[in-house]
């Protein structure tokens, strides 16, 4: 019996071997419309004409599962150990490259001729579209998920004071010596833990010797930091430092009390928040108090922050839709717009439908004056750039398509909520 597995094994890797051994390719180029839809561009090699469009699908999965797409936000592999993984599930593979195929790639287009190549083999040029995320999905749902590539990556943190009504972020920290101490001992203490850090002081002094603050509100001023700073996530800092004289002690009672939330930089959600207090002493060293009160708190903190921004990750980022028509309009959601005459609405949903994260939104419900989608995820990162998708820049998205139509629209974000007014 045990022979008979054996030989059953054998010779399904015998039939991989066979499906891939005139699937050479060349990976030339990607582009990442949406996590849905990933063309890729590549020469692959085949000895007979017939099996070249097949071989073309297959190079285009092993691409994405055992080489990456350059240069892409998927530039790494799906599959971590490489073409291995194909001797190690040889029935899955087979039923993949075999049955698969078109649930996966949902366009093939030939674009040069098959022409003969060196040592008689012939190298054809493809275009290739392809669902990455049912494909990782099928990874994942047949088991092959120990194999898959830690997708979780560290953000980057900048820890920023919190600031009172009436106080200036830009100037704060020139005021009170103390919470300057605290705030750096904070960043190191993230440092020490491993975490990507961003200087908050050093990245204000260069954004001020650029000149680019354009607003006085300070909450725009804020939001503008963040923005320029690149970071992943923001922690914000309130510094409570008390110091009172004390009869017959040489050096003052001395307690730092600190309150750190992190903040999604993108959305604005809540990640994580803490208070670390260090306890009272007779010092007059708050830098040591700083880090008694950190390190009392830190490793929760970050625990949490971490699990959350890789859900986040994994799952995209929730924002909410409200599409208004004002009252004065001569166009409502109901009316028959675009080259093929649907209804706005409809349009409008197959726009949402296309750029919700892993499909997911849901749409609360639409009259001819209001539509509301009340949850929808969006791309962690924009697939076009690798950078962080912010809501604001989905608003953009979202508006671009909507004046593409012809319409005259208003819109604003407030929180994770889109407001668009068509006029």
């Amino acid at each position: 019996m045990k022979k008979i597995i054996l030989s059953l094994a054998s010779l399904l890797i015998c039939v991989l071997t066979t499906l891939g051994q005139n699937a050479n390719y060349v990976f030339i180029s990607a582009d990442v419309k949406s996590p849905s839809s990933v063309t890729i561009m590549l020469k692959t090699y085949a000895q007979k004409k017939k099996e070249v469009d097949k071989e073309a699908k297959i190079a285009a999965l092993k691409i994405i599962m055992f080489d990456g797409l350059e240069s892409t936000i998927y530039n790494d592999p799906l599959l971590k150990q490489g073409p291995t993984a194909m001797d190690e599930n040889p029935t899955y593979f087979l039923d993949l490259f075999t049955n698969k195929l078109p649930y996966y790639v949902k366009l093939t287009r030939m674009l040069t001729e098959f022409n003969k190549a060196e040592q008689g083999e012939k190298s054809t040029l493809y275009s290739v579209e392809v669902n990455y995320i049912q494909l990782k999905k099928d990874l994942e749902r047949s088991k092959i998920t120990s194999q898959l590539t830690n997708s979780s990556s560290q953000p980057s943190i900048m820890v920023i004071p919190y600031v009172k009504q009436g106080e200036d972020l830009r100037t704060i920290l020139e005021a009170d010596a103390n919470k300057r101490v605290v705030l750096t001992k904070i960043k190191e203490a993230f440092d020490a833990k491993g975490c990507s850090t961003i200087d908050f002081v050093a990245k204000l002094k260069a954004i001020e010797s650029g000149n680019v603050f354009n607003m006085d509100n300070q909450s725009d001023i804020k939001s503008q930091i963040i923005d320029m700073s690149g970071a992943d996530i923001y922690v914000e800092a309130e510094i409570l430092c008390s110091q009172k004289s004390v009869s017959g002690q040489q050096k003052p009672e001395s307690n730092v009390k600190i309150v750190i939330t992190a903040y999604d930089a993108a959305t604005g959600m809540s990640l994580s928040n803490k208070i670390g207090e260090s306890g009272v002493f007779y010092t007059d060293d708050i830098s040591r108090l700083a880090v008694k009160a950190i390190e009392k708190c830190a490793d929760e903190f970050l625990h949490v922050m971490q699990e959350k921004f890789t859900e986040a990750k994994q799952n995209g980022n929730s924002v909410m839709i409200q599409i208004g028509v004002n009252e004065y309009s001569e166009i409502n959601l109901g009316a028959k717009i675009g080259t093929q005459s649907m209804r706005l609405q409809d349009e409008i949903i197959l726009w949402i439908e296309e750029h919700a994260y892993n499909g997911a939104y849901h749409l609360q419900g639409v009259t001819s004056t209001k539509m509301i989608i009340d949850n929808m995820k969006i791309p962690p990162m924009n697939p076009l750039t690798g950078a962080a998708y912010s809501i604001n820049r989905f608003e953009m998205d979202l508006y671009k398509f909507l004046t593409s139509l012809g319409l005259d629209c208003t819109s604003d974000t407030r929180g994770n909520t889109i407001y668009i007014t068509i006029n």
